[in-house]
């Protein structure tokens, strides 16, 4: 038996009328999911899908690597320098991340049975990765708010393009955590509520992309508070020293310098109350403060 679906045009997306075999039902009935295979799923009155009350698949964590999170956290108008971090910032991670996004998107769909052919992968890899989407994978995580910015300038995730990156960087993130198995077994249900892909791990066993970085802690990992003034993730000098002062500490700091005069490399001490509570390296002495800063705040449990 031939069905015709006529779907109507959603956004600026044009879904043209389309012939499938009753064994090979692949529709969308909103653009937040596509299903693949039969589906017993039927639009409702007002037009929507039950898919749009369907509930996210758990969100992978990232917790337990303090660079990391800083990377995905701080948006570049709060972001600083590190010769310590790994990530350097959230720009390489949401380059990344689309990447490794649409890699996954793109083999949920190539591994559809009866096969799709290109132009239909392409067209729901498009679909799917839509501003809508994105906006509704953001709130619906409650990443919105847990975006360090600088207090004085617009929310950049009002941004399209900056709401995409922010998603992104996540995922890149998460692939650098735990490696594409927990990406996959992620994004396919995130995509498809009808995909059986099994349960995620608090922890991925997976081997992670980065080899010889340090194993996650035992036990829970931290979590990330949503305020800045308790979050290390956000710390300056001045804030630093405006929390030492807050607590009577005496704050001290000792640099060096050495290699070539044109090419330095920085080494700053931070000490509270005498003794050396953090430990910076940077190719200026600023970087350098700041990152002992950063760290005297963690050691000192603010």
């Amino acid at each position: 038996m031939i069905l015709r679906l006529s779907l109507r045009k959603p956004r600026s997306f044009y879904f043209p009328s389309q012939k499938f075999a009753s064994n090979r039902i692949l529709t969308t009935f909103s653009t937040s999911f596509w299903y693949c295979g039969d589906s017993n799923l039927s639009p409702q009155p007002n037009g929507r899908s039950m898919a749009d009350n369907h509930p996210l698949p758990p969100l992978p964590r990232i917790e337990g690597d303090l660079d990391l999170a800083l990377a995905v956290f701080t948006h570049s108008s709060l972001a600083f320098a590190s010769a310590n971090n790994n990530y350097d910032n959230s720009e390489r991670l949401a380059f990344l991340g689309e990447r490794v996004l649409e890699l996954a998107v793109t083999d949920h769909f190539f591994k559809c049975r009866p096969m799709l052919t290109v132009d239909e992968i392409d067209m729901r890899r498009k679909i799917i990765l839509s501003e809508e989407n994105y906006k509704r994978w953001i709130d619906g995580y409650e990443l919105r708010s847990r975006l360090r910015v600088n207090p004085n300038i617009p929310n950049p995730l009002d941004i399209p393009q900056e709401m995409e990156k922010f998603f992104q960087s996540y995922v890149g993130a998460v692939f650098l955590r735990h490696g594409m198995g927990t990406i996959t077994n992620w994004i396919s249900p995130l995509i498809d509520p009808n995909n059986t892909s099994a349960p995620l791990p608090e922890y991925s066993t997976s081997t992670p992309y980065y080899n010889d970085l340090p194993p996650p802690p035992k036990g829970a990992p931290p979590h990330l508070p949503g305020s800045p003034s308790t979050s290390g993730l956000l710390v300056t000098l001045a804030s630093f020293h405006e929390q030492a002062a807050k607590n009577g500490f005496h704050v001290t700091y000792q640099a060096q310098s050495e290699g070539q005069s044109h090419l330095p490399t920085w080494t700053v001490r931070c000490f509270v109350n005498n003794e050396e509570r953090g430990r910076g390296v940077g190719k200026n002495q600023k970087i350098a403060k700041e990152e002992a800063a950063r760290k005297a705040w963690a050691s000192m449990g603010w």
